[in-house]
Parts: C-alpha cells; structure tokens; sequence
C-alpha cells in the first residue's frame, strides 16, 4: 500500500460586498492492497476544509465566518484485468477527493451559511426594533407585549 497528501488552495478576489474568501483542503489517503483478493484496494481519505469569509454589507457592518469541517470516508475498489498501473489509483483518489469537496461544500453552505444568515438576521432585527416590528406585521403577527 501507500499514502499521500493532497493539499488545495483557493483565494476568492475581492468583490463588492466581500472583503475576502479562503479555502483550504487537506486530503490524506492511505490506499491498501488487499490481502485476501488480489484485485482489491481499500482506500482511507481524510479530509479537512478550512473557509474563511469577510464580507461587508451595505450598512458597513463587517462579518466573518470562519469554519473547519472534516470527514473520513473508506472506499473498496475492484480493478479489472485491464486496470494496470498506478492510473486506476489516481482516477479513484481523485474522484474521492472531488466527492467529498462537494459533500463538505454542500454542508458547509446549507448548515453554516444559513446558520450565519439566521443569527445575523435575528442581530440586525434586535438592534433596529422599528424593522423588527415591521416584519412582524408584514406576517400578519403582532408584536409580543414587552413583560
């Protein structure tokens, strides 16, 4: 068997309305032949996923988020009697690799952006209470006597 190291990095240009944006994977996989079939490898790969965002928004509030997501997964792969060589290893790494990038993405945007969404929202509100009772009514709720 062996291991190796992927390491990923990308810079997201400053735009209007974002200051900066980081990610970095790490990708460690340990590929293992197997001892009782010939034809199989057992592949290990741990991933890591650093991101980081600044953005500004049109109040000048600034806001960051900065989150690590990490994920292993272990996958079996048969080689067929035409697979030789070190390819077959590169096609399922990578394909892992990319498969876990988007999984991690996937999360990263549906737990923790809309998280990061939710409690600013609710900061933003909590702050301006004229805008807060604004929304309350636009839901046909009124607001909550204060206590």
């Amino acid at each position: 068997g062996f291991g190796g190291a992927f390491l990923i990095h990308k810079e997201i240009a400053a735009s209007p309305g974002l200051n900066s944006g980081v990610w970095d994977s790490i990708h460690i996989v340990e590929a293992r032949e197997s001892a009782s079939q010939s034809n199989l490898t057992e592949y290990r790969l741990t991933s890591t996923v650093r991101t980081f965002l600044q953005a500004v928004d049109s109040t000048k509030s600034d806001t960051q988020l900065d989150a690590w997501v990490s994920k292993t997964v272990d996958f079996k792969s048969s080689r067929g009697k035409k697979a030789t060589g070190d390819d077959m290893h590169l096609f399922n790494i990578g394909r892992m690799i990319e498969e876990v990038e988007n999984s991690i993405r996937q999360g990263l945007d549906s737990i923790h952006v809309a998280k990061q969404r939710e409690v600013l929202h609710a900061c933003r509100h909590a702050e301006d209470p004229d805008s807060a009772l604004s929304s309350t009514k636009s839901k046909g709720k009124e607001p909550a006597a204060p206590a």
